[in-house]
């Protein structure tokens, strides 16, 4: 079970589910959503990651793209409610992150901040280009507008992940 718990292998999950929820959106759901929960599962009964340190990250991704959406700024096709079942799971999938393989971010608020301007957008922009999601105005605004967004919030999710006792010991910053 060491390996399943290893930063590594949760990078490599999560890349791997991003690949299926991405490309297969709801056509996929029966196999993404049971492989990311079942995984998830595994981390909260092997003590790697707590309820409270997925709750976070989970509910505050869903919410913002739930928000981008309703104003247009995403568009999904054949969807019911603001965001398809599939970035729900691919949600549930990054919030194993936070306490695994993107730990590291934690102790230094400007490179999370770094991180968050530069790969959150370009995560949204591949999906852009696979045909996940349609962007409403034009891609450049919407890069940008995720940059500045995902800069503020990857290190406020570290600082609310480390001031709530989610029951993993990230770094003071």
């Amino acid at each position: 079970m060491k390996v399943i718990n290893s930063s590594v292998f949760n990078l490599l999950f999560h890349n791997c589910a991003w690949l299926l929820c991405v490309l297969g959106g709801n056509r996929l759901i029966w196999l993404s959503a049971p492989l990311v929960v079942c995984y998830t599962i595994v981390l909260i009964h092997n003590e790697s990651l707590s309820i409270r340190s997925l709750a976070v990250p989970f509910l505050l991704g869903i919410g913002v793209d739930a928000i981008l959406s309703g104003l247009s700024v995403f568009q999904f096709e054949n969807h019911f409610g603001l965001i398809p079942l599939w970035l729900t799971v691919l949600w549930l999938s990054f919030a194993t992150t936070f306490s695994l393989s993107l730990k590291f971010l934690a102790s230094n608020w400007k490179l999370a901040a770094a991180a968050g301007a530069v790969a959150m957008p370009l995560n949204y922009l591949v999906g852009e280009k696979l045909g996940a999601v349609q962007f409403g105005p034009d891609r450049l605004v919407v890069g940008i507008v995720l940059g500045l967004i995902w800069a503020t919030l990857f290190p406020a999710l570290f600082k609310i992940l480390q001031l709530s006792g989610s029951g993993t010991s990230y770094a003071r910053t």
